[in-house]
């Protein structure tokens, strides 16, 4: 297989084009022969130690002599950075800011959304199969895929198909299940760059460093859009049964920014948050009009302290749940942007594109959960105020919330941390004890 990437016609860095070899192996697989090139004189567009061994002459290349091609997009709201030529569409993919692949042409576009559709369960192969993705049908829920950036199982979640096994793990072998939202997911991050993935690959080496004899196993749970409510079915319905031995809830900000849109009743009678993009799901199953989604103004916000209230009690009701299956609750509030104490230039222009008034509330939030939230016998980190150490030296947020694999880092080495001093500095936690 042959593939073609169009470098972009502003300046690259080596980082950026090693992410995007690593893109395309990672969607096509080992095999595949990539081969660059600029249009013009594009070479004055990278970083001077740059050289290009797959190069090939803008002028000597034709359509019909690849399988695929892939173009640049600078930002997540700008057009591809070449205008592509109508017989290149069906061939042509788009290379997103946080190095995901996606279809130009979404018509053509019926790859499968889970690594074995045909293993999948009835309303994944009900889902849209193309690589939008998004949220998809679930009763229990929803789904949520993100092809392009790596394998997802049947429901969503970056996890490997034979995880259930781990059920039957020796006491020497530590499982730990983490359930979060987008961030934990990690949307702008491959796999292996995942706090998740970072996390079991550092306890692991601590484990054979100091002889420890324990291997550890860390499981992503994390999915788009999740509000703690869905973690905690998530937990029943996939984790319970495996009798995790630590619990983490990394979440905040979709409680807190959802907690302001959902209906008032839910909120306020029930402790109800919800992604708010599923108000739709109603039109669609009742073959209704569906409502054109207008913006919400700061006047039609629900009251911070409801929002607050609900997620606390919801974390709490979560959290009772894993201690009583004799498991270790952590609950981590993850950072927004605004938590590092000085933007970068480049986290500066991103949250530019994000207008929507309930974005510029999450700081308040964030003020108002810290003055007036009193967590006392909990295993806690406050990733905001963590993040407050960094400032414009380090580019750690892709936008408001999601952060870089330099983030992700910052957010294992804290989870690694407090792992370990509760577990091997302090009498270890043991599954079954009373």
């Amino acid at each position: 297989m042959r593939i073609l990437i169009l470098l972009p016609t502003y300046v690259v860095t080596d980082q950026q084009i090693q992410r995007a070899r690593k893109s395309c192996r990672l969607h096509f697989g080992d095999v595949a022969n990539l081969f660059f090139t600029f249009r013009g004189n594009g070479e004055q567009f990278l970083e001077e130690s740059i050289r290009i061994e797959e190069y090939c002459s803008f002028d000597s290349i034709a359509p019909q002599d690849f399988d695929h091609i892939v173009v640049w997009r600078k930002t997540r709201v700008s057009a591809p950075d070449w205008e592509i030529p109508d017989e290149w569409a069906d061939k042509a993919y788009i290379l997103e800011p946080e190095a995901r692949l996606s279809r130009l042409c979404m018509d053509n576009d019926c790859a499968s959304l889970a690594s074995d559709n045909s293993n999948s369960n009835l309303f994944t192969r009900k889902a849209p199969q193309d690589s939008r993705g998004g949220f998809a049908y679930f009763p229990y829920g929803y789904e949520y895929f993100l092809p392009g950036i790596g394998e997802q199982d049947q429901f969503g979640f970056r996890l490997p198909d034979d995880f259930q096994t781990l059920a039957k793990r020796p006491e020497s072998h530590k499982l730990i299940a983490v359930f979060g939202g987008s961030t934990t997911w990690s949307i702008h991050c491959f796999p292996d760059e995942s706090y998740c993935s970072l996390l079991e690959k550092n306890l692991n080496a601590y484990s054979r460093d100091k002889n420890l004899g324990v291997t550890y196993s860390v499981l992503n749970f994390g999915l788009p859009g999740n509000v703690v409510l869905n973690q905690t079915i998530n937990y029943i319905l996939h984790a319970q049964s495996l009798g995790p031995d630590i619990v983490i809830g990394h979440d905040g900000v979709n409680d807190f920014f959802y907690g302001l849109l959902s209906d008032e009743i839910l909120l306020r009678d029930r402790g109800i948050t919800y992604a708010t993009n599923l108000e739709q799901w109603p039109d669609i199953l009742n073959n209704q009009p569906q409502e054109r989604y207008k913006q919400v103004e700061f006047y039609d916000f629900n009251l911070p302290h409801l929002v607050l209230k609900a997620y606390v009690e919801r974390k709490r009701q979560f959290i009772n749940m894993v201690k009583n299956d004799n498991a270790l609750p952590i609950w981590g509030l993850q950072p927004i942007a605004q938590s590092k104490h000085a933007l970068c230039p480049e986290e500066v222009e991103a949250l530019k594109t994000f207008k929507e008034p309930a974005y510029k509330y999450l700081q308040y939030l964030y003020e108002q959960f810290d003055a007036t939230v009193s967590l006392s016998g909990i295993d806690f980190i406050n990733f905001h105020k963590t993040f407050n150490r960094y400032g414009e030296e380090c580019r750690l947020f892709t936008d408001y919330c999601h952060t870089t694999p330099e983030g992700d880092v910052v957010i294992a080495e804290q989870y690694f941390n407090l792992i370990v001093d509760k577990t091997t500095n302090h009498k270890s936690h043991k599954r079954g004890a009373a």
